[in-house]
């Protein structure tokens, strides 16, 4: 209990620990493609398709570009085009267009998460006992201004 009460700063990661993904993947990607007049893509090779583009881009891009100093957006833009290439979908560049500017505003609303059940209880305990609680995430920059604050969870954070 003694190293207890010495502690005064707890750091969280966001992602998966409070708040995680709605659905799967292919349901965006699907909603996103028939926006733009697509046909839906298969959800298991877009999941697969991800999965390998996403590894690639964090391999040659790390931490989102940041060390290329490459935008997040431009980042995604590459990684969400080549999960659909690897996918077996190809799009002109006018469609891509439409169907990434729908997944890339999409992930950055809150409606791909949802908040577990236990996140802001702990928060508010974790506050109400004077702990400074910072929120880290090495994922979505959008999190800070956007994410979180339209699922609530700003208002129980330091």
């Amino acid at each position: 209990m003694a190293l207890l009460s010495k502690l005064r700063c707890i750091t969280i990661d966001v992602t998966g620990t409070l708040i995680a993904y709605k659905g799967e993947l292919g349901d965006y990607y699907c909603l996103a493609a028939k926006a733009a007049g697509m046909p839906c893509p298969d959800y298991k090779r877009m999941h697969e398709g991800f999965k390998v583009a996403y590894t690639n881009m964090a391999k040659q891009y790390p931490c989102f570009g940041h060390d290329a100093k490459m935008p997040n957006v431009q980042w995604w833009r590459k990684c969400v085009k080549d999960s659909f290439d690897k996918a077996g979908y190809s799009y002109d560049e006018q469609t891509f267009e439409k169907i990434f500017g729908r997944i890339y505003s999409t992930f950055g609303s809150s409606a791909p998460y949802t908040v577990f059940q236990d996140s802001v209880p702990f928060l508010r305990w974790a506050r109400n006992k004077g702990f400074l609680v910072g929120i880290v995430s090495n994922s979505e920059y959008r999190y800070q201004d956007v994410i979180l604050p339209a699922l609530g969870i700003h208002k129980v954070i330091s």
